[in-house]
């Protein structure tokens, strides 16, 4: 279940959402081209490394600052094509209505906490792992949750694999909610690699600060109108 394209209408330029988009593109480019060997110690300088993350938690000095601050460089490394390419359309089609929903700086900080939440998550729940985590996939959760919220009424053209391949037109609350529920089958038929708990993560994180990221005046749960809700003061 790929996600293609949002029908609600976004009013101008987003700049954060491209911004974004570009530097994970960009960062994976240059990974491209890196020898295995230079590849591997940037993943693990740069990956949130749940064991290291934790142990950092009984100190503070130059070396935790370190590896806290991959809470946030983690979320621009990504493993292969595949990884950067699909976070970056399942991003690009939710992101830039909520963009425009919350401010592009205020949703700066929201995709950032959200993809730190679904990091913490993933390091809480496995405490003793030396794998280093990449990927915006917590951060992506976030944002999806975000437009659930706030447009769960818009309508998602959707790639749909079941027997054939073929393209729906669903609405954003239920592609949200069948995506979350296929979260909880990876750790049944998925890919050991696939750091689900990161997902969820940074949906509880969307759910919670939505509220308080959007901007004055935008409704929660609105329903899709011809000219869209744009008419709120830019906060």
């Amino acid at each position: 279940m790929i996600p293609l394209k949002a029908e609600y209408p976004v009013p101008g330029f987003t700049p954060c959402t491209w911004f974004i988009v570009a530097s994970c593109a960009l960062i994976w480019l240059y990974e491209a081209f890196l020898p295995p060997e230079s590849l591997e110690a940037l993943i693990t300088f740069y990956g949130a490394t749940p064991a290291l993350i934790l142990s950092g938690a009984h100190g503070f000095n130059l070396q935790t600052l370190a590896i806290y601050s991959t809470l946030l460089t983690s979320l621009f490394l990504h493993a292969n094509f595949l990884h950067v390419a699909l976070n970056m359309l399942f991003f690009q089609v939710f992101s830039r209505n909520v963009e425009a929903l919350m401010g592009p700086l205020r949703f700066a900080v929201f995709y950032l906490v959200c993809g730190v939440a679904g990091t913490l998550t993933h390091a809480a729940l496995n405490a003793d792992s030396g794998e280093p985590l990449i990927g915006a996939s917590g951060a992506v959760a976030g944002v999806l949750a975000a437009h659930a919220m706030l447009l769960p009424f818009d309508r998602v053209r959707t790639l749909v694999f079941y027997g054939v391949v073929t393209v729906v037109n669903i609405q954003a609350w239920i592609f949200t909610a069948i995506w979350l529920g296929l979260q909880f089958l990876i750790p049944i038929t998925g890919d050991p690699s696939i750091a689900w708990l990161a997902h969820l993560g940074g949906v509880v994180a969307g759910v919670a600060l939505t509220p308080v990221f959007k901007r004055p005046g935008v409704p929660l749960f609105d329903e899709p109108r011809p000219r869209g809700p744009w008419s709120q003061p830019a906060a």
